[in-house]
C-alpha cells in the first residue's frame, strides 16, 4: 500500500517503533528490482498519460503539469461531488501545502500528482513540504510551524499518526488556515466517519472497515471449493493505528467459514523484499497453502517469487495459489485483469488527493462546501466501481487501471 517499514521494526513494541520513525526510520527501502529510491521509483512508474484535458473546469485550455495525474471524471462523478470554486480569479496566486507519510514515499508522491494538479488547474499552486521520511513527530513540527509563520493559504495532510497529529491541527486551524486530513480521518477514531476535529474543513478518507471486509471476502470466494483452505495472511505493520484494526474485522467474517484455516501471518511492512521473505518463510512452513492473502500489492508482488521460488504457482487454477490482494497498484490491477491474481482492493488514492484539494480551494474561495460534502468516502463518493476488484469488476470498468504504482 502506501509506506515501506523495515522488517527489523515490525517486531518491537508500538512506542518503541514510532520513536525509531521519530529518528528517520520507515523511509522506502530498496528491493531486488528497484531502481533506488523510492522517488526515482514514482518516477519510472508514472505513466505516460495525456492529460490535456487537465483535472476540472478551470481555465480554458488547462493542461496539467503533472503527468499521470488523473482527470475530474475520475473523481467527480459519484453520489457526492463537488461543485466549482464560483471565483476562480480569487484563487489565484493561494498556496496550498501538502504533508505526506514522507518525500520518500511512492504513494504520497502519486496523491501529490492530483493536489497540484487540482491547486494549478483554478490558479492556485501547491508544494509538498514534507516530511522527507515516515516521521509522525516531523510531522506535527511542520504543522505548528505552518500555523506560526501561515506560508501557505491551506493544508491536506496525510497522517502518519492521525491521533497525535490532533493538537497541531487546532493550532493550524486556530490560526485560520484551513485544512483537509486524508486516507484517515484525524482524531483518536482511525474508523471514525464523522469529524471529531471542530473547524476541519473536511476528511477525504478510506473506510478501514470495508478494506479489511474486502481482503475477507476474497479470501472466502478464492475458497469456496477448498476443504480445508490453508491460508497465508500478510498484513502490513499491525503496531501502527490504521492496521491494528484491521485483524479483528477480518477475523470475525473468516471465523464464518470452517473450511478456512489461517496458518501463517506476518507483517510485511507495505515492501517487496520484506513481503517476499515472510512469505517464503510461511510457505516453506505450510507448503500445502491454498491462498495467499496481502494487506499490500508491493508486498504481494514480492511474495509471487516466493511462491515460484516454492516450486508453487499462482493464479485462477484449480492448483494455483490464488492470491487476494489489497491497495489497487497499476501493476496489481493487471496482475488481476490478467488472471494471474484472484483480487486487490481499490485504493483511490489521487481521487482522494484531488477532492482534498477541492474542498480547500472552496474554503479559501470564500464558499465551502456543505457539511455533507466535508466528509467524504473513496470507496462509496468518488464512483461506481466495487472496491473489491475482481476479473468480472475489471470487465466492467475497463477505465480502472489504478491511481498509483509502486
Amino acid at each position: 500500500m502506501l509506506l515501506r517499514i523495515p522488517r527489523r521494526l515490525l517486531a518491537v513494541p508500538f512506542v518503541v517503533l514510532m520513536v525509531a520513525f521519530a529518528a528517520g526510520c520507515g523511509s522506502e527501502s530498496k528491493s531486488d528490482d528497484s531502481t533506488g529510491t523510492a522517488a526515482a521509483a514514482a518516477t519510472d512508474a508514472a505513466p505516460a498519460a495525456d492529460t490535456s484535458t487537465g483535472t476540472s473546469t478551470g481555465e480554458a485550455g488547462f493542461k496539467c503539469s503533472e503527468d499521470g495525474a488523473i482527470t475530474e471524471a475520475d473523481w467527480n462523478q459519484g453520489t457526492k461531488q463537488l461543485p466549482d470554486p464560483p471565483d476562480a480569479e480569487a484563487l489565484k496566486g493561494k498556496k496550498l501545502a501538502y504533508i505526506g507519510f514522507g518525500q520518500d514515499n511512492v504513494y504520497s508522491q502519486w496523491m501529490f500528482k492530483a493536489i497540484k494538479c487540482e491547486a494549478e488547474a483554478w490558479g492556485a499552486d501547491a508544494t509538498f513540504i514534507g516530511p522527507p521520511s515516515f516521521d509522525a513527530q516531523a510531522q506535527f513540527q511542520l504543522v505548528t510551524d505552518l500555523a506560526t509563520s501561515k506560508n501557505y493559504d491551506g493544508l491536506v495532510i496525510l497522517p502518519n499518526d492521525s491521533t497525535s497529529i490532533t493538537p497541531a491541527l487546532k493550532q493550524l486551524i486556530a490560526a485560520d488556515v484551513p485544512v483537509v486530513s486524508v486516507l484517515q480521518p484525524a482524531g483518536p477514531d482511525v474508523l471514525a466517519m464523522e469529524n471529531q476535529i471542530p473547524g476541519l474543513t473536511g476528511n477525504v478518507i478510506e473506510d478501514l472497515s470495508v478494506n479489511a471486509t474486502a481482503m475477507a471476502e476474497g479470501v472466502v470466494d478464492a475458497c469456496a471449493d477448498t476443504d480445508p483452505c490453508n491460508v497465508v495472511v500478510l498484513w502490513g505493520a499491525r503496531a501502527l493505528a490504521f492496521d491494528k484494526v484491521k485483524p479483528p474485522i477480518f477475523d470475525k467474517i473468516i471465523k464464518e467459514h470452517p473450511n478456512i484455516k489461517i496458518v501463517c501471518e506476518a507483517d510485511s511492512g507495505y515492501d517487496k523484499a520484506t513481503g517476499q521473505k515472510v512469505a517464503a518463510d510461511c510457505l516453506q512452513a505450510n507448503p500445502n497453502t491454498n491462498v495467499l492473502a496481502s494487506q499490500a500489492d508491493q508486498a504481494t508482488h514480492g511474495a509471487e517469487a516466493a511462491i515460484k521460488a516454492a516450486g508453487k504457482t499462482f493464479g485462477l487454477g484449480p492448483d494455483d495459489i490464488k492470491i487476494v490482494s489489497a491497495y489497487g497498484t497499476k501493476y496489481g490491477v493487471q496482475q488481476v485483469r490478467d488472471g494471474k491474481w484472484f483480487q486487490t482492493s481499490y485504493n483511490r488514492g489521487q481521487s482522494i488527493g484531488a477532492a482534498a484539494a477541492r474542498l480547500l480551494l472552496l474554503d479559501l474561495d470564500g464558499a465551502p462546501a456543505p457539511e455533507e460534502l466535508t466528509f467524504l468516502v473513496q470507496d462509496r463518493d468518488f464512483d461506481s466501481v466495487d472496491n473489491r476488484l475482481t476479473q468480472e469488476v475489471l470487465k466492467e470498468h475497463p477505465e480502472v487501471t489504478g491511481q498509483w504504482d509502486g
